[in-house]
C-alpha cells in the first residue's frame, strides 16, 4: 500500500510539473519567444552605474546619457557620450555679461557651448567672449581640453530640445547622429578651442 501511495504522489507531482508553463507563460511554438522578463525596481539607474561615480562636473546625475554602444566619434576624439553640464552653463550665464543663456554639452574631453547673446542680432561669437567661456568651462571641468562655442540658432535650438528631453527622461538616442552632423557643419575644424 505504501508503494502504491508513493507511486500516486510521484505521478501527481510529475503531472503538476509537466503542466507548469514555460517562463512568462510564453510558448516558443507560438512564435512568441522574443519577449523579455521585465524587472521592476532594479537598481541600474543609480548614479553609481552611469559612468564614473566621481564625475560631478555639473551634469544631470541619473539623467546623464551614455551612448557607448554607438561609438559615436565627436571630433575625432572617440567620445562615446554627451552630457549636459548645467553647472558650467549656469556659471557662463552668471559670469559672462554678453551671454543671455547658454547650454553646455560635454563629450569626453570636448565641450560644445550653445549661447544666446544679449543685444546681438548676429550668430557670430567674438574671440573675447569665446575665451571667457572657454576659461570658465575648463576651470569648472578639468577633463575638458577643447571648447567649441557657437550662437548658431539651429545649434541652440537643437541643444535646447535635447536638454529638455534629457530633463524629462524622454528617449534621446536619435539625437546623436544629428549632433555629429551639426558639429561637423558648425565646427569643421574641431582640433582646438574655437
Amino acid at each position: 500500500m505504501r508503494l502504491f501511495m508513493f507511486a500516486i504522489v510521484i505521478t501527481f507531482g510529475m503531472t503538476l510539473v509537466a503542466c507548469q508553463g514555460d517562463e512568462m507563460g510564453i510558448n516558443p511554438e507560438n512564435g512568441t519567444d522574443d519577449y523579455q522578463q521585465t524587472r521592476y525596481g532594479d537598481q541600474n539607474m543609480g548614479d553609481q552605474n552611469m559612468g564614473d561615480p566621481r564625475d560631478d562636473g555639473g551634469r544631470l546625475g541619473i539623467n546623464r546619457m551614455q551612448n557607448d554602444e554607438n561609438n559615436n566619434d565627436l571630433g575625432g576624439n572617440n567620445n562615446g557620450r554627451y552630457e549636459m553640464a548645467d553647472r558650467v552653463a549656469d556659471r557662463i550665464n552668471n559670469d559672462v555679461e554678453e551671454v543671455d543663456n547658454s547650454y553646455v554639452m560635454t563629450g569626453e574631453n570636448n565641450a560644445y557651448v550653445a549661447v544666446n547673446l544679449r543685444d546681438n542680432d548676429s550668430d557670430e561669437v567674438n574671440d573675447q567672449i569665446k575665451d571667457k567661456i572657454s576659461n570658465i568651462v575648463k576651470r569648472t571641468d578639468s577633463d575638458i581640453e577643447n571648447v567649441y562655442v557657437s550662437a548658431n540658432p539651429d545649434f541652440l535650438g537643437m541643444v535646447d530640445d535635447y536638454a529638455g528631453r534629457v530633463q524629462n527622461g524622454d528617449p534621446v538616442e536619435g539625437f546623436f547622429d544629428e549632433f555629429n552632423d551639426m558639429f561637423d557643419r558648425i565646427f569643421p575644424d574641431r582640433d582646438g578651442t574655437e
